[in-house]
This record gives structure tokens, C-alpha cells and sequence, in this order.
């Protein structure tokens, strides 16, 4: 019988114990029905080489209503990762080595950070291997899904999606006016009112457009959206808008520190990295992957509608925080805590909200953004 200490019961965090495995991993199976980024890219990112093996469910309504992601599946294999299509895949087991894998209930997908979900970290190789064997199974019906097979389905769902995006808001609407009892308006003035709306959507259409042409060109144009390593002249200015000294010895409050910048060094593993104290911020790392993001933004503007500038700052922030390793160059398990922004480390700081501002600064959509008016 396996020792209890062989398995452990996790209900949150499960995705930064993902990503320090996958940093180590002797090779990688996910199995998961929903997939998307920049969960799965961050998770892939730490691969290093390694060549993953992802299970998933490639049914068209789960990319329509955006359960799971097409741009995503493209991305990784593009990259080079196999994507298999299993039929009624519901299970999510993720295996890292013979020693580590997990069984639960959250997909692959930021959405299933959020929610309230329960996984087992298994360590037993003997259980492992089960996991392995089932996989195995499965697979057996499994259908390999190609770049080209899954470029294909991304062009022939971008207009389904566009559909249901725009009935899922009026549905939308349509509740919250069915719950609306009073100050209703006169025919006149309700008509008049529809009038107005019909002419700010042709406005936003118009607007959308000229975002969508405007940001796709950003992406051949600028050269950190671009760039396949991550210079040090990057870094540092990086690291310059947003690290601070949260308890300054003199100043008794928070300040800027910029200086700290000059304390950058290069490391085999992680590339640029920035000691503070028994940490390490990841600076090439924070870049890399808040930059991934941002790509992602990019390619998915036409068709997630939904998808705002202010909630990508929120998603880079969560990117950042996530970019820190303790003494021994290990990542930690959960996202680090934040006070008022800040990742305090030691009397020092990375401040989250700064580092967000810098890559939509740095990568041009602000002005993108401002000049298209409020509707974004």
C-alpha cells in the first residue's frame, strides 16, 4: 500500500505546482479538455526542450463559446508539441516525471484558476504509471491534430464565435432589461435611445476594425514583440519602472529604485534574474511570458470581443507575480502575495502594476487604445 505522504490533496495554487514540475520535467503529458493561455504557454514555457505530449477534447463549440482555445492549440503546435483530439475527454491529469503527476478537476485554463476546484498530487511511481497506462488507452482512439488541422478549424470558427459573442451580449442585455422595473422610457424617447445605439455600434465597428489593423501591424513592427531573446538593455529598463524600495532605511516610506536595475545578472537557467535578499525575481522570465501574453492579446482581438486592455494589465500582473524563486533558483508554488501591488521582498519590491504598464507601454498599445476613445 502507497505511504499517505505520497499524495496530497490541493485546492489552490495547482498551477504554480504545474509550472515548477514542468521546470523539471523528465517528460510531459497533459490531459486536459479545455485548454488556453497564458496558462498553458507559461506551463510549456518551463518545458525547455521538452516536447509535450497535450490531450484534449477539439470539439468546435468549446472554441465557439471559448471554453477552449484554438489561438492557444495553434500556438503550441506551431511550437511543436503533439495535440491528440480525444471524443468525451473529461479527465485532467497532468504527468511530469515517474514521481509527479496530478488528478483533479481543474483544466488548463485561467478561467480554472479562479474557480473552486480540487486536485491529488501523486508521487507514487507505481500510481504514475497507472495514470500513464490510462492515458495510453485513450489514446489508442486518439486523432493527432496538426498545425495545418488546427489553423484550418481557427479560420472556419472565427466567424461562428463572432456570432455567439454577439448573441451571448444581447442575451445578456436582454436579462438585465427583463429585471428592470422602473424609470422605464417613453416609446418616443426608447426609440430615439435605440437610434443613439445603432449609431455607437457603427462607431465601435468602425473603431474595432481600425484597432484590429492597427494592433496586427504592431506585431511586424515592434521589436520587443519580436525579439527572441531578451537583451539587457530590455531588462533593465524593465526592472526600472518598477522596483522600489517598499521600506527605504531613510525615507520611512516607498520609493523608486531604479539602481536596482544595475544588480541585473545573467544565469544558465532563467536569464536575466535580480537577487533580493533569499529571492530571486525572474526578469527575462516576467518579460518573456507578459510579452507571450500580449502576442496572444494581439491574435485574439477579432474574435474576443470581450477582451479589454484593462483585463490584459490585470492578466500581466498575475504573470509577474508568479515570476519568483527562492534561494535554490525554485520557483515558488503559488503565486507570491501581493501588499497594495507589490511583491515585497526583503525591504525591496517588484511593483506588479508598473511592470504591466511597462510592456503595454513598451509594446505600443496604449497609444493604440487612446486614440481609438472610450469605448475600449
Amino acid at each position: 500500500m502507497a505511504d499517505t505522504n505520497e499524495f496530497e490533496l490541493v485546492f489552490e495554487g495547482i498551477s504554480n505546482r504545474w509550472k515548477n514540475a514542468a521546470s523539471q520535467a523528465e517528460f510531459a503529458i497533459i490531459c486536459s479538455p479545455y485548454i488556453s493561455s497564458p496558462l498553458a504557454s507559461e506551463i510549456i514555457y518551463r518545458l525547455d526542450g521538452t516536447t509535450a505530449e497535450i490531450y484534449t477534447s477539439c470539439r468546435v463549440e468549446n472554441f465557439i463559446n471559448r471554453s477552449s482555445s484554438i489561438a492557444s492549440l495553434v500556438d503550441l503546435a506551431k511550437k511543436g508539441h503533439r495535440i491528440y483530439s480525444i471524443e468525451n475527454l473529461h479527465a485532467k491529469i497532468t504527468i511530469f516525471s515517474n514521481t509527479f503527476a496530478t488528478l483533479g478537476s481543474q483544466n488548463t485554463t485561467m478561467r480554472g484558476m479562479n474557480n473552486q476546484e480540487g486536485n491529488m498530487v501523486i508521487t507514487h511511481p507505481d500510481k504514475v504509471a497507472e495514470l500513464k497506462a490510462q492515458i495510453n488507452k485513450w489514446a489508442v482512439d486518439a486523432v493527432l491534430m496538426t498545425y495545418e488541422d488546427l489553423e484550418e478549424i481557427q479560420r472556419l470558427v472565427k466567424p461562428f464565435t463572432k456570432r455567439y459573442l454577439t448573441a451571448l451580449r444581447q442575451a445578456k442585455a436582454a436579462y438585465k432589461y427583463r429585471n428592470v422595473k422602473e424609470n422605464r422610457p417613453s416609446r418616443a424617447s426608447n426609440n430615439q435611445s435605440c437610434a443613439d445605439k445603432r449609431e455607437e455600434s457603427k462607431s465601435k465597428i468602425i473603431k474595432g476594425t481600425s484597432i484590429r489593423d492597427k494592433l496586427h501591424s504592431l506585431k511586424q513592427t515592434n521589436t520587443l514583440l519580436k525579439l527572441d531573446s531578451i537583451t539587457l538593455g530590455v531588462a533593465t529598463q524593465f526592472v526600472r519602472s518598477c522596483a522600489w524600495w517598499y521600506a527605504h532605511p531613510k525615507a520611512q516610506r516607498s520609493v523608486r529604485a531604479p539602481g536596482h536595475a544595475d544588480n541585473i545578472k545573467d544565469t544558465a537557467r532563467y536569464g536575466w534574474t535580480l537577487a533580493f535578499g533569499s529571492n530571486y525575481f525572474l526578469v527575462s522570465r516576467a518579460i518573456i511570458q507578459t510579452r507571450n501574453e500580449i502576442n496572444l492579446f494581439i491574435d485574439s482581438y477579432d474574435t474576443t470581443l470581450e477582451y479589454s486592455l484593462d483585463e490584459l494589465r490585470k492578466r500581466l500582473e498575475r504573470i509577474v507575480s508568479g515570476c519568483v524563486a527562492n534561494y535554490a533558483y525554485e520557483e515558488y508554488g503559488t503565486y507570491y502575495p501581493l501588499e497594495r501591488k507589490h511583491m515585497v521582498l526583503s525591504v525591496h519590491s517588484i511593483n506588479v502594476e508598473d511592470a504591466a504598464d511597462f510592456m503595454v507601454q513598451r509594446c505600443g498599445l496604449v497609444q493604440i487604445f487612446e486614440d481609438a476613445g472610450p469605448f475600449h
